[in-house]
């Protein structure tokens, strides 16, 4: 982790509004009681309805917090997303911060080559780690526009160029290579999509919060890790927070630092491709 103390910045999040998904356990949950500490209502994402429950329970006795609120949806569904986003767009009309947390990500080294697909029959990693980012920025652009929020896009530093004739990786399946696809996938949507909502005030950049980090997902590929998924989530903080970041878009992030990307990302022509048919596949105008 970089050498920066965060509380140093007395960040404050008081009337702000963030939501998190993937945020009940891992670097999203401990990122969700890290905002609820400074003020911030949180929304709280998550597939299990007990999960979401014991998550708010526990961040609002452990901070004091009582704006903490739970929201169900399985982002490898396409209609549950729109459900998702209607309700915080009801609930919420006004959304400072939106954390794109949430992902699938290798898995078991038994199961590399296994594909496996979404409720619309899209490749799985590429569907919830990419589709659903892409899909969210979109449906809550009326909430962050009232507030010129910030979109936080969490990719890695394990990238891999988009074959664009075969995303779905129907050919040569490798759970690896499609976890790597999507995340630059991500990165890729963050950048241009930035400069086509940049009148609007609001800011979006890519996070890697860190390699390795000791979260279910790193246990289910690699056994675990010794490195602390804090540090992940003091970067989502950062990037949420920090006043210096105040107008920084298109950007993409290693922790708390400004980076590069795998080239890719930068292509023009590519960006263009991948937002055209992202488009097609939520079925967004």
């Amino acid at each position: 982790m970089n050498d920066i103390d965060l509380d140093d910045y007395k960040l404050t999040m008081h009337n702000k509004t963030v939501l998190i998904t993937g945020s009940t356990d891992g670097v999203g949950r401990i990122t969700a009681e890290k905002l609820a500490l400074r003020g911030a209502t949180v929304l709280i994402h998550g597939r299990s309805i007990n999960k979401i429950n014991d998550t708010v329970e526990s961040i609002k006795e452990t901070t004091g917090n009582v704006q903490v609120y739970g929201y169900h949806a399985d982002l490898s569904a396409l209609v549950q997303i729109r459900h998702l986003a209607e309700e915080i767009l009801s609930d919420h009309p006004k959304l400072d911060v939106l954390i794109n947390n949430a992902g699938v990500g290798p898995g078991p080294s038994e199961k590399q080559f296994m594909r496996t697909i979404s409720e619309e029959g899209y490749e799985l990693r590429f569907a919830v780690n990419y589709l659903a980012t892409a899909m969210l920025c979109e449906l809550l652009l009326p909430a962050l526009t009232l507030t010129q929020g910030r979109i936080i896009n969490i990719a890695s530093a394990a990238q891999r160029p988009l074959k664009f004739d075969d995303l779905m990786m129907k050919n040569a399946f490798n759970a690896s290579s499609a976890y790597a696809q999507s995340k630059l996938a991500v990165v890729m949507f963050s950048t241009f999509f930035a400069e086509q909502i940049r009148d609007e005030g609001i800011t979006i950049n890519a996070l890697d919060p860190g390699s390795f980090l000791n979260t279910r997902m790193v246990q289910q590929a690699y056994g675990g890790s010794n490195n602390s998924p804090e540090s992940g989530a003091l970067a989502q903080l950062f990037l949420a927070c920090a006043p210096e970041l105040n107008g920084v878009t298109g950007q993409y992030f290693t922790q708390l630092r400004p980076d590069r990307a795998n080239e890719q990302a930068y292509n023009l022509t590519a960006q263009k491709r991948l937002w055209a048919l992202t488009k097609q596949l939520i079925a967004i105008e």
